[in-house]
């Protein structure tokens, strides 16, 4: 197996590390903690990199914090900003030469993949089979040992300054054992210990369909191989993993198979039940006006579970919580309130101008943009006579129509409009 070394010169450079504190500072700029470091940003991460470079760097004491995820509890372990920058520095260096080296099948944390691409490799091969092995490893992160950990990344990286670094990462929990929730570095150390498993279930025990997102795992076979695989995986992730499994279970598939927020059946694929209970709750919070977070974070949570729920069978739900209804009573409600501004969000389908011309359309609101030094107008629309109401959002240059938007009373919005053409001038009527 070739080992990587080399790498120390790549994890200290003046980029590297500018492009850690960008990943780092990603949706965060509000925090305290970011605006300070931001006030001299340069200096700042200029000590930073030098700490590093001396060997002075070690990693902070945790803070904890417990949160609560359904039934269970999750103690959560928080770094200092120059921790996780640091940490951000490492895995943009680390993480490309390991993920070539995990199997095609394991989907958690892993650029590429994802929760989908798992899912899509059940649907694809529940059809094949009639059972399936579903295995769960109990308190996974927290029962990580440390040894076999870093004895895995030693088998892959061998340079010294850099171990260096990940030993202090690997080590940072006394007790011999946890790799902390919380730290950037941790999904990537999950699949790193869990390859293991991995190698063994694809190279020695010859499963052909097999996919793992983190620590919960599924096998297709007969009912008779994976009695026999089921028996040698609790072996292995006890005597080499030195870990136990919470459930392993051999079930028929007209059961279902509860994978990454969905149950799988053959033929069609619905939301877990705890997924749909927490959207209904997280859209009830929203419409009721408890949720005090602004526009866009909003924004953020209802088409994140829209986009969630819209790749299994959940057309029903969607319509029944009015999804695209709360979105814009929302919007008008924001624009009202703040006008047409740039940073208005404005969300929905992206369509071309061209394709909405003589419809009638609902226009909720509109805001300036500048791009490439001309003056456009973003408008966010609703076909009329969509029943589902589905929102888009087309750009215009023209100024006709700039200033017939200018003209109209911002609370007479929602409006009722036609896109027109005459010659080359596009207006509203």
């Amino acid at each position: 197996m070739k080992r990587y070394g080399n790498l120390w010169d790549r994890f200290i450079t003046k980029e590297n590390f500018y492009l850690a504190w960008r990943l780092t500072r990603k949706n965060r700029g509000r925090r305290y903690d970011i605006r300070k470091f931001e006030r001299n940003l340069d200096e700042n991460l200029e000590n930073l990199r030098q700490s590093v470079i001396r060997g002075e760097y070690k990693t902070s004491p945790y803070k904890t914090k417990t949160i609560r995820e359904t039934t269970k509890k999750r103690l959560i372990y928080i770094l200092p900003l120059k921790d996780r920058i640091v940490q951000h520095a490492l895995v943009n260096i680390i993480e490309p030469i390991f993920a070539q080296r995990f199997i095609k099948h394991t989907f958690g944390c892993i650029t590429g993949r994802g929760q989908l691409c798992g899912s899509m490799y059940v649907r694809k091969h529940i059809n094949k089979y009639d059972y399936c092995l579903k295995t769960d490893i109990r308190k996974f992160y927290p029962t990580i040992d440390q040894n076999i950990l870093y004895e895995r990344i030693c088998r892959t990286i061998k340079d010294k300054n850099l171990l260096v670094i990940i030993k202090d990462i690997v080590y940072s929990i006394e007790g011999g054992k946890n790799c902390p929730i919380g730290n950037l570095c941790s999904q990537l150390f999950g699949n790193v210990y869990l390859d293991k498993l991995d190698q063994y279930v694809k190279h020695q025990l010859k499963v052909k369909h097999y996919g793992r997102y983190c620590d919960d795992c599924v096998f297709f076979g007969t009912k008779e191989e994976l009695q026999i695989v089921k028996q040698k995986v609790i072996d292995f992730v006890h005597s080499e993993l030195k870990q136990e499994l919470s459930y392993c279970e051999i079930f028929h598939i007209k059961q279902g198979i509860d994978f990454l927020g969905y149950r799988h059946f053959k033929g069609y694929t619905i939301l877990r039940k705890r997924t749909a209970l927490r959207f209904k709750r997280a859209m009830a919070k929203i419409k009721s006006g408890k949720d005090k977070r602004t526009l866009l974070e909003k924004l953020s949570t209802i088409n994140s579970y829209k986009g969630y729920a819209e790749h299994c069978y959940t057309y029903n739900l969607i319509r029944k919580l009015e999804m695209n209804k709360t979105i814009a009573n929302l919007t008008i409600k924001e624009f009202k309130n703040v006008g047409a501004k740039p940073e208005l969000p404005l969300c929905g389908k992206k369509v071309s101008i061209l394709s909405l011309f003589d419809k009638s359309l609902i226009l909720m609101a509109w805001k300036k943009l500048n791009v490439d030094d001309r003056e456009t107008i973003k408008m966010q629309v609703i076909q009329e006579d969509d029943e589902e109401g589905k929102i888009l959002v087309c750009f215009t240059s023209s100024a006709t129509i700039r200033k017939q938007l200018e003209a109209i009373d911002i609370n007479d919005f929602p409006v009722r409009v036609k896109l027109k053409k005459q010659g080359e001038a596009f207006y509203l009527e």
